[in-house]
C-alpha cells in the first residue's frame, strides 16, 4: 500500500516538473503586447492601406470577432472611400436583404427550403 502512495507522489512530482519545464521552454502564452486604442489602430490601418502594405493591417480582437468600427473603416478605405462615423453607423444598422426570387421559375429560395424540410 505504501508503494502505491509513493508511486502516485512520484508521478505527480514528474508531472509538476514537466509542466514547469514546458512553461520555461515554451512560455506561458504572453507573446503579444496589447493593441493601442481604437483610434490609433484605425489611423495605423489607414496609413498602411495608403502605403499599400496590407501585411501591416491590424485589427483588435473582441469576444466574437474583430471590432466592427475598425473593420468597417478598413473595408470603406479598401473600397475607395473614406468612412465617416455617420456612414459606418448607418451601414451597420441597415437590415440585410433576403434572397432574391429565382428568375427562372419565380420561386423564392425560402419557400424551396421549406418544401424540402
Amino acid at each position: 500500500m505504501l508503494s502505491w502512495i509513493f508511486l502516485i507522489l512520484v508521478i505527480a512530482l514528474i508531472c509538476v516538473l514537466g509542466f514547469l519545464l514546458s512553461a520555461r521552454v515554451f512560455g506561458r502564452g504572453e507573446d503579444l503586447p496589447p493593441l493601442p486604442a481604437s483610434a490609433e489602430v484605425i489611423g495605423h490601418n489607414r496609413r498602411a492601406v495608403a502605403a499599400g502594405d496590407l501585411d501591416a493591417v491590424t485589427l483588435e480582437v473582441v469576444h466574437r470577432g474583430y471590432r466592427m468600427d475598425q473593420v468597417d473603416d478598413l473595408i470603406a478605405q479598401l473600397a475607395g472611400g473614406a468612412a465617416s462615423p455617420e456612414k459606418v453607423g448607418r451601414a451597420s444598422q441597415s437590415p440585410v436583404p433576403g434572397p432574391d426570387p429565382d428568375p427562372e421559375n419565380g420561386v423564392d429560395f425560402d419557400e424551396t427550403d421549406r418544401s424540402r424540410a
